[in-house]
């Protein structure tokens, strides 16, 4: 990944990322991505949380609020610039 572009492009239904919540760590794990669209994406807990359904993360409005941290990791800011969300990717296979 090398464009906030790229990184909105790895964003796939049906592929599971690892997560960590540099707020509220409690909450970090690994999701399933259920939906893509191009302001954000949903998707689920694994494993599920009790009354859990899709939920909805909104991608940052500016590039400058994402930050590429090599071919499959990306961290997310706040508009402060402290980091909020980083997002691992599986390896993408040739």
């Amino acid at each position: 990944m090398k464009s906030f572009k790229d990184v909105k492009a790895r964003f796939k239904p049906d592929e599971e990322i690892e997560v960590v919540n540099h707020v509220l760590p409690e909450v970090s794990g690994r999701r399933l991505i259920t939906n893509v669209r191009g302001g954000g994406y949903w998707f689920r807990s694994i494993p599920a949380r009790a009354h859990e359904t899709n939920c909805w993360f909104a991608f940052p409005k500016v590039a400058s609020q994402c930050k590429i941290d090599g071919p499959d990791q990306v961290t997310f800011r706040d508009v402060n610039g402290v980091d909020w969300v980083t997002v691992r990717f599986p390896p993408v296979t040739p």
